[in-house]
């Protein structure tokens, strides 16, 4: 299995996709790196990829947006 400087080549491109090469004809896989998540989706809709076929991946740990709301402080009443 790849390390990560392998899979992972360009510091500053930490998104990485892996897709059939439409192209070729025998199935070699095409890869892109990308610098955030944004411009990778960007080009998975333009070029129509089959999700089911492509490999998206990143060399940084992902954080999602918390849906909860905040508590609310208790009011202190004079």
């Amino acid at each position: 299995m790849p390390d990560k400087s392998d899979k992972f080549p360009y510091e500053s491109m930490p998104w990485r996709l892996e897709h059939p090469d439409p192209d070729t004809k025998d199935k070699k896989q095409k890869i892109c790196f990308f610098s955030c998540e944004e411009d990778a989706q960007k080009y998975i809709a333009r070029h129509k990829i089959n999700k089911k076929t492509m490999k998206l991946e990143t060399a940084v740990p992902v954080t999602k947006p918390s849906t909860k709301r905040p508590k609310r402080s208790k009011s202190v009443q004079y």
